[in-house]
């Protein structure tokens, strides 16, 4: 985070640098929902959020709301990694002066397949498996 400095009728202001402070996003499991919230400092809030422009998405079934950076929603594509950049947006342009400042970060999620258990077709790897079998003498 960083400092800006400007001049107003002869009056040195000083704000922080718009920043955001997420440093990482976990991953997620297909068909569990799944949210991380974003965060931002400095600058004048309330932020908008976006994904920054010719940015990959994030996986499938996840959306990032504008409004509070929250990316959430059921993850529907298995075995996905996807890097995608979002933009925040300094929304206060009336404060005078109006800073209009944005930042971005680039971010990685990855999804993965739900745990499977074994179908009735499966036996299973380990253990014992208890077999009955008649057996006819012969004489």
């Amino acid at each position: 985070m960083g400092t800006g400095t400007g001049t107003v009728g002869g009056l040195i202001l000083s704000s922080i640098v718009l920043s955001i402070t997420t440093a990482s996003l976990p991953g997620g499991t297909v068909g569990q929902t799944y949210s991380a919230t974003l965060g931002a400092t400095g600058g004048n809030p309330p932020y908008a959020w976006k994904l920054a422009a010719g940015s990959a998405r994030p996986p499938w079934g996840l959306s990032l709301d504008h409004a509070t950076g929250v990316i959430s929603g059921p993850p529907t594509k298995k075995s996905e990694t996807s890097t995608f950049t979002v933009e925040v947006r300094d929304t206060k342009k009336t404060h005078r002066p109006p800073t209009g400042e944005n930042a971005t970060a680039t971010f990685t999620i990855t999804i993965a397949d739900p745990a499977q258990g074994p179908t009735r077709h499966q036996l299973p790897r380990t253990g014992s498996v208890r077999v009955r079998e008649r057996v006819k003498a012969v004489t």
